[in-house]
């Protein structure tokens, strides 16, 4: 397994939200890792898939598969930083190209997230 992968193992708390330049609030949500399949549970909804990283790429890689939910056959692209219990996480939504660098702007289609370890 991809190293960086073993240390996502567990659950993650969503504690800051960023869409399209505009700061939202993270409202309990989360991300459960587990292997390389992973669940979100984000604005009320409830979506599954595998996650695939290349952590050689600068910066590091994700690619999302979707497996259910509302986002059921598609595949978002985002970059990724793993420091200690934070993991920040930038993403395109659906059809949107994989981001360049940690930040949203109005139009972009992106998502910044930063996510804290969930303690036992």
């Amino acid at each position: 397994m991809n190293p960086d992968l073993e240390r996502l193992q567990g659950t993650w708390n969503i504690v800051e939200f960023e869409l399209d330049g505009q700061k939202l609030p993270a409202g309990g949500s989360k991300i459960v890792v587990s292997g390389d399949n992973f669940t979100t549970i984000a604005m009320g909804a409830r979506y599954e898939g595998t996650v695939a990283l290349d952590s050689t790429a600068t910066p590091k890689t994700f690619d999302l598969h979707f497996k259910q939910g509302p986002e059921e056959g598609n595949v978002s692209l985002g970059i990724y930083e793993l420091d200690g219990d934070t993991w920040t996480i930038c993403l395109g939504l659906t059809g949107k190209s994989r981001p360049q660098k940690f930040a949203t702007e109005a139009g972009s289609g992106h998502a910044l997230e930063t996510l804290n370890r969930a303690r036992a």
